[in-house]
């Protein structure tokens, strides 16, 4: 009995034993779990204070690169204001004008939208659009010297509000569009006062120029409205300045007459054509457009086509841009009148082509213009004129595709002629 008592004894030390050695297990991992957790976020709290100090240190060498800035371009502007004094055609920074919103009006306009993005990303919402817009057209207004955009002409109207001064609407470049640029028609191309007051001139020309890119300067910004005011004569200046002015005897011009370039066409009229080289308009009468007939010149050219045209003759001219009814704030530029041909940038279809046709060869052609009531131009293989008469069947319509037996051909003019077969 003795013996049991003492087994059971033991057994239940043993059972008591237990528990306790378990428990004393347990103690040091939960303190090294412990220690472990405390150590990463010690890890990342040193992290996090590393990743300020080095947001910090960016600030401050930000705020130190635009406090340099800033007194360079105080710099500038005081030595071009000495400029402005010693040349009037010049546009001051004084006299430009930048209206900005409100702090209050600006927290509405640009709205901190909860948005995701990685690192290094920008989502562009409508705010930061607009907010880009209008930071790139106060830079364009407040730049020294005058900095040039580019835009399309989407529409026009007559404004009411601005004493009833016409105006071209613009869409700048690489933009959506949230800001309108507005450039009243007196600044925008040169025009003969009395013909200012004839509001279907003025409507005619607009229209004419719809969908047309012109470059213009930025003269006032208006953030909260969403639209700036500028001048296409204010650019066309500049652009003269820099190609047809010659910076020393050794190096001319880089446009001189007799020289050929492209020009973008700008408007187009049943009886003219408007071309720009940068720094000049010009018109262009149908004959010079083309050594070939011609059907209809709002037919056969598009605003926005480039075309090569040789510089014929250039002229400087002082041009003073003010409103009609404004006789004291007028501004005088220097513009170029210049005259251009495309016919004589190219060369004469007919010593081009004359020899790749034969008597009795039938070739496809496009109708172009009738000459009297017997004859019609006809465009033969898209290369040169061919004098026609109409078949018996009736007159094709200009434009319309049609099929030509040559019938005679004169070598000293190189003139052919043919007949339209059905």
């Amino acid at each position: 009995m003795a013996d049991i008592n003492e087994n059971k004894t033991k057994e239940a030390q043993e059972v008591d034993t237990k528990p306790k050695t378990e428990s004393k297990d347990k103690e040091p991992k939960k303190t090294a779990k412990k220690t472990a957790t405390k150590q990463a976020a010690r890890k990342k709290t040193t992290k996090k204070t590393a990743e300020k100090k080095d947001e910090s240190s960016e600030i401050k060498n930000l705020e130190e690169k635009v406090n340099k800035l800033s007194n360079t371009m105080l710099s500038i502007m005081d030595m071009f204001e000495q400029r402005v004094s010693e040349d009037p055609n010049v546009l001051s920074f004084k006299t430009r004008n930048v209206v900005a919103a409100d702090q209050e009006t600006r927290e509405t306009l640009y709205k901190r939208n909860n948005v995701y993005a990685k690192k290094g990303e920008l989502v562009r919402t409508s705010d930061v659009v607009r907010r880009d817009e209008d930071f790139l057209l106060k830079e364009a207004a407040a730049s020294v010297p005058k900095r040039i955009l580019s835009g399309t002409i989407t529409g026009y109207q007559k404004m009411q509000q601005m004493g009833g001064i016409w105006m071209a609407e613009l869409v700048t470049d690489d933009t959506e569009g949230q800001f309108v640029v507005y450039i009243p028609f007196y600044e925008f191309m040169p025009y003969d006062p009395k013909d200012f007051s004839m509001d279907d001139y003025i409507e005619n020309e607009l229209k004419a120029r719809l969908n047309s890119n012109v470059e213009f300067v930025v003269t006032e910004v208006f953030e909260e409205d969403g639209f700036a005011v500028a001048s296409r004569l204010a650019a066309l200046s500049i652009r003269g300045q820099q190609l047809f002015t010659s910076k020393s005897e050794k190096y001319g011009p880089r446009i001189a007459p007799g020289m050929i370039t492209n020009a973008t066409i700008i408007s187009v009229r049943t009886d003219r054509v408007y071309v720009t080289i940068d720094g000049a308009d010009a018109m262009i009468k149908p004959r010079e457009m083309s050594w070939t007939s011609l059907q209809d010149l709002v037919y056969e050219f598009k605003v926005g086509q480039v075309v090569p045209v040789k510089v014929l003759s250039l002229e400087k001219e002082k041009y003073t841009s003010r409103a009609p009814e404004d006789a004291v704030d007028r501004k005088d530029y220097p513009l170029w009148k210049c005259e251009l041909s495309v016919r004589q940038a190219l060369t004469d279809p007919r010593k081009l082509y004359y020899n790749q046709f034969k008597v009795g060869q039938v070739v496809s052609g496009e109708v172009k213009r009738y000459v009297g009531d017997k004859s019609v131009f006809v465009k033969i293989a898209g290369k040169m004129d061919c004098i026609c008469f109409p078949p018996k069947s009736g007159r094709p319509v200009p434009g319309s595709e049609v099929k030509v037996k040559i019938d005679k051909m004169e070598s000293k003019d190189k003139r052919i002629f043919g007949l339209i077969i059905d």
